[in-house]
């Protein structure tokens, strides 16, 4: 059986390592790294809704392609 999530995974952490874990994420949120590159996520997210949407009607498996 293959676990997503196992015990040693960061969503498991207490005390000291998940707080110096997040210390080293919060620089990734900060108005300016935000600003950086979510224009360029938004930009590849309307190219995929685009793409699935080209079909019109016809049922498409987007899986693959979501993931």
């Amino acid at each position: 059986m293959t676990f997503i999530l196992k015990p040693d995974n960061f969503v498991f952490l207490q005390g000291e390592a998940h707080n110096n874990y997040r210390k080293q994420l919060n620089p990734l949120f900060t108005r300016k790294a935000l600003s950086t590159y979510l224009p360029h996520q938004q930009q590849i997210y309307k190219g995929y809704i685009l793409e699935l949407l080209k079909n019109g009607e016809t049922p498409k498996d987007f899986y693959t392609t979501a993931r």
